[in-house]
Order: structure tokens, then C-alpha cells, then sequence
């Protein structure tokens, strides 16, 4: 290390230098040692505390569903509430749960204190509104301290190889910089030789215009141009070799080039070879200084080709595009198979966004989004059993909830899936009202993607206007009304007036 240290010769800006990294090694050091550990326990309490809320959270609505059956009795149930407890609908594991009455007296403790530290978070029961009573969950944490410890540890090893590193760095690097200037000086020379032989072997053609007269040219541009050796065009005219329909755009751009209009402009163009047949070249000039006066230097290419691949590539982004709604029609099909009382809706409410969202003045790509996103939207009804899809009575409490469910398996179908739109977003937030009142999260507002938004309301006119197992079609006419009901308070207005304008000004049709 000694070895390493400026010595009494070096100058003050060096040693000035060396200082001021040596305190942002430190200070570097300092960040790695404490933001890691601090940034691991924050992630894994905070996952913790969001795990321990979940579990208290549906303990307590199980048991909701055993007081709304019950509401008297459910407070003797206790093998029937130990049974929720242990496995419904969520495993107790490790965790230590308590029921406890609206007194805060215990009615049944289920597991073993967990080890210290602990967390303890807690869920009212509830009986016609009513707070009847409440779930404690207490989960221990003890291995979220002992593995921030050893992330502190392992900060503490990064830090100090973080600070030894940047310590030596900058001091090797004052060693080499004189060897470095002798080395660029002698680089520089074989720069200028190598950069001659670039240009004479480069796969584009170069070329300096310098008062209306080719002054170089490489060989390069001498092929492309139909030339056996760049002298014959060195000292010539170059409008000549330039189709008839494109000179006079060609004379404005080098006008404006050599004015100051542009610094550098690109275009194509037809060019003539030497034996007159003609070849799509692109060009890229700019204004510069050669042999101390104004003058054009630029690239060409030879563009033929390009242009064939650009339109093959064309061809087989749209045959992708083909494809790709291929498979989410495949995908909507498949979910629709098992429930045949809905075939063609995922469809259907995909095109009225899509109609709505025209109206709105989206673009073609957005447009696009919001019919992939109708299509898939229902996605996660295959995790709902079809017998509940298809039951043609009332439905209860505990299948309300599965069907509910759908919005977050639908997410999580889509969410490892990377559409350029956010798809699965807009699946889990299609049943959500901007006044809070829809599920799973309960979002408000602008809290709700504005397609999930448009989406909530081409479900809404599709949904009842079609038949399903538990009732007739209502009908367009109720469904508008349902939304002009709901503008404002659980529709988004804008998105209510342009679907309401579309069908009663419009005369927009639903889809078969």
C-alpha cells in the first residue's frame, strides 16, 4: 500500500484528487454498510406485515360467514371455528390465532405463542354491521432479524472491499497517466494511418463536395456509382449522374447545408451510374471545413436491398400480429368453453371498449390494447368451477367471493406476460368503481387505469344486455340507463358520455 502513495513530487491537484476519492470510497462504503441491511428488514417486515393483515383479514371473513349463519350461536362453534382457523380458507401454518368476543374476552386460541419478537395484527368479526368480535394473528419475526443481521455482515465485507477498491484505483491511475500521454501521442499517429485506410476500404461510399465539384471520393462510392476507379469522378459535376425528378431537391439541400440552415440533413434519392441505369442510394451529409474552405462531406449507401428487407420485415410484423391475436382469441375461446351462457363476451365487450375508446380520440395502438385487454379480461374465471358460472339461482356468499376472485387470477395469468399495454392491470382493476365501491382493491378515482375504466362500462352494456343463466337480456335501453345512473358516482363520466353518445347519437350497434 505504501508503494501506492503520491509522493512529495506530485502535484497539489493530484493529491487533491487523491483525497477527494478516498472520502467518496468512504462515504460510499458508509451507504453499503447501512442501506443494505436497512433496505432488507424494511422489504421482508413490510412483506410480513402485508402476509399477516392477509391472514387476519380472511380468518375473520370466515368466520363472518359462520356468525351470518348463526348469529347467536356462532360464538359455541368452536370445533367449526378451530377448523377455519387450521386450514379455511387460508393454512394457519406456524402462525398463533385467537377469537376473541366484542368484551375481549378469549373464545378459542389456536397454535403455540410463536418465539419473539413478535407481530400481532388483528381483524373485527362483524354481525349486521355490528362488531361482534375480532381474529388475532401473531406471527414471529425472529427470522427477518437474524437474516438482516447477516445482510449487515455482508454490508459490513462489501463496504470495506467497496472502500479498498476505490482507494487503490485513482492511485494506479496517477501512475499510468504519464505512460498514457506518450502512449495517445504515438495512437494518435497510428489513428490518422488507420483512419485513411478506413475510409479507402469502408463498405460505404464517401464522398467531398467542394464548389459544385466532387473534390474525393472512395472507392466505395466509385462502385456504387458504376466506376471502375474513383479518379474518373474526382473534378466532376455530380448533378449529371442524378435521376431528373430528384435534382432539384437535391441543389436545396446542399443550398442549405453550405448556408447554415442545417448541420447535417439525410435522404434518399435516385442515382445514375456510369452506364445510365439507375440505383436507390441513402445519403448523410454535413457542412465542414476541407483544405480551409466550405465544403459537403458525406455517406452513401446502396439502399436496394434495404428497402426489399424493410418491406419483408413489414410483412412478417403484420403476419406476428396475425398471430398474436390469434392466441388471445384461442385464450378467450378456451375460457368461454366453460361457460357457454357467456360465449362472445370477452369479444363483444373488447369492441365496445375499442368503439369507446375511438370515441375518445385514442390512437390505433392504443386502440389495440383495449381490444386485447376486452378480450382477456375474463381470463380468471378458469379458476371459478363451472358449476358456479352456470348456476341459474342466487348466488352465496362463499361463491359471491370465488367469482369475485376472477380479477386477481386474471392478473396473475397476465402479469409475467409482457404486452406492450398494461393488460393485466386492466384485468384486475375491471370491476373496480371510481368511488371505491368495486373490488378486489377497492381503487378510486385515478387510482384506476383509465382503460380499466372503459373497460368497466363496456362490461356493464354488454353484461345486461345479454342473456345469462339467472335471467333474460335486459336490454340496451336499461343497460344506458344503468350507466347514465352510475356517471360520476361509480362510472367515469368522460368515459359514460362518450359510450352514452356513441349509442344514442351515433347509432353504434353491439356487436353480434
Amino acid at each position: 500500500m505504501d508503494s501506492l502513495r503520491p509522493t512529495a513530487t506530485a502535484a497539489p491537484a493530484e493529491i487533491k484528487l487523491v483525497s477527494t476519492v478516498r472520502r467518496l470510497a468512504l462515504l460510499f462504503a458508509l451507504v453499503v454498510v447501512i442501506a443494505l441491511p436497512g433496505g432488507y428488514f424494511g422489504l421482508k417486515y413490510s412483506s410480513l406485515i402485508e402476509h399477516v393483515e392477509t391472514v387476519a383479514q380472511v380468518k375473520a371473513g370466515a368466520i363472518n360467514a359462520l356468525v351470518d349463519a348463526n348469529p347467536e350461536l356462532w360464538m359455541y362453534q368452536l370445533q367449526l371455528m378451530e377448523e377455519f382457523l387450521l386450514r379455511y380458507p387460508l393454512s394457519l401454518a406456524n402462525d398463533r390465532a385467537i377469537i376473541r368476543d366484542a368484551a375481549g374476552n378469549v373464545l378459542l386460541t389456536v397454535g403455540a405463542p410463536p418465539d419473539a419478537p413478535v407481530l400481532v395484527r388483528s381483524a373485527p368479526v362483524y354481525d349486521s354491521g355490528r362488531i361482534v368480535g375480532e381474529v388475532e394473528i401473531t406471527h414471529t419475526y425472529h427470522e427477518e432479524v437474524f437474516g438482516t443481521l447477516v445482510v449487515a455482515l455482508l454490508g459490513l465485507l462489501l463496504g470495506a472491499l467497496v472502500y479498498a477498491t476505490l482507494l487503490i484505483l485513482p492511485l494506479r491511475a496517477l501512475r499510468r497517466m504519464d505512460v498514457a500521454l506518450v502512449q495517445e501521442t504515438t495512437a494518435l499517429r497510428a489513428a490518422e494511418e488507420q483512419f485513411r485506410g478506413l475510409v479507402e476500404q469502408s463498405i460505404a461510399g464517401i464522398y467531398i463536395i467542394q464548389d459544385g465539384k466532387f473534390a474525393y471520393v472512395n472507392p466505395r462510392f466509385a462502385e456504387i456509382r458504376g466506376f471502375a476507379n474513383a479518379d474518373e469522378l474526382i473534378g466532376h459535376d455530380p448533378l449529371p449522374l442524378l435521376a431528373e425528378k430528384d435534382r432539384a431537391t437535391i441543389i436545396e439541400n446542399q443550398r442549405r447545408l453550405l448556408a447554415g440552415e442545417v448541420r447535417s440533413i439525410n435522404y434518399d434519392f435516385i442515382a445514375l451510374r456510369k452506364d445510365a441505369s439507375e440505383v436507390e442510394v441513402g445519403v448523410s451529409g454535413t457542412r465542414a471545413t476541407y483544405q480551409g474552405r466550405p465544403a459537403i462531406i458525406g455517406m452513401m449507401q446502396d439502399v436496394t436491398e434495404k428497402k426489399r428487407a424493410e418491406e419483408q420485415i413489414q410483412h412478417y410484423l403484420q403476419q406476428l400480429e396475425t398471430a398474436f391475436m390469434s392466441t388471445v382469441e384461442v385464450a378467450t375461446n378456451l375460457s368461454e368453453m366453460r361457460d357457454p351462457y357467456t360465449a362472445g363476451h370477452a369479444r363483444r365487450v373488447g369492441e365496445i371498449a375499442v368503439a369507446i375508446g375511438t370515441e375518445l380520440g385514442f390512437d390505433a395502438r392504443r386502440q389495440e390494447g383495449l381490444r386485447v385487454a376486452g378480450y382477456l379480461h375474463d381470463i380468471g374465471k378458469i379458476s371459478v368451477p363451472t358449476e358456479i358460472l352456470s348456476k341459474p339461482g342466487k348466488l352465496g356468499l362463499i361463491e359471491f367471493q370465488l367469482i369475485q376472485g376472477h380479477a386477481q387470477a386474471g392478473y396473475d395469468v397476465l402479469k409475467d406476460v409482457e404486452f406492450p399495454w398494461p393488460v393485466a392491470q386492466v384485468a384486475l382493476q375491471h370491476h373496480e368503481r371510481i368511488d371505491g365501491s368495486g373490488y378486489p382493491q377497492g381503487l378510486k378515482g385515478d387510482a384506476i387505469l383509465f382503460e380499466a375504466r372503459i373497460l368497466a362500462v363496456a362490461d356493464v352494456i354488454e353484461a345486461m344486455s345479454s342473456h345469462r343463466p339467472y335471467r333474460p337480456g335486459l336490454g340496451i335501453d336499461k343497460a344506458l340507463a344503468e350507466i347514465e345512473r352510475g356517471r360520476g358516482s361509480v362510472f367515469d363520466p368522460v368515459v359514460a358520455d362518450a359510450c352514452l353518445k356513441l349509442f344514442r347519437e351515433q347509432g353504434y350497434q353491439l356487436p353480434a
